[in-house]
């Protein structure tokens, strides 16, 4: 299934706001890159029947989310455990932008999602 990274398939303001913490990961050297941008609904489907994920109402349907997950040596890594210092930080600067960021969420943790309020 095609994964899309490419920020044109977000809305403007997401767009804009994703340009902004690209920047900001860099300057903190946190080493982290966009993993999924814009999602079709059967890449839905597959990321619910694997845990992945846990409504068919994504913001990601309509460019409204983003994940960013730690790139390390060509490596994606989504090990909170390991990387939480990373993430952490990650979703601090989203939120700075008026982001709603996964970590944040009670019943399930999604530290690589941020999404448009």
């Amino acid at each position: 299934m095609k994964i899309y990274r490419n920020i044109n398939k977000l809305i403007p303001e997401l767009k804009k706001i994703t340009e902004l913490i690209i920047n900001d990961l860099e300057l903190n050297s946190i080493p982290m890159q966009i993993f999924e941008t814009y999602r079709i609904l059967n890449r839905q489907k597959e990321l619910i029947a694997k845990g992945y994920s846990k409504t068919l109402k994504s913001k990601h349907l309509i460019g409204k989310a983003v994940d960013f997950v730690v790139f390390i040596d060509g490596k994606w890594s989504w090990n909170y455990a390991k990387y939480s210092k990373y993430f952490n930080k990650y979703g601090e600067i989203a939120e700075g932008y008026g982001l709603k960021w996964g970590g944040r969420w009670e019943s399930f943790k999604d530290y690589p999602h941020i999404e448009i309020k």
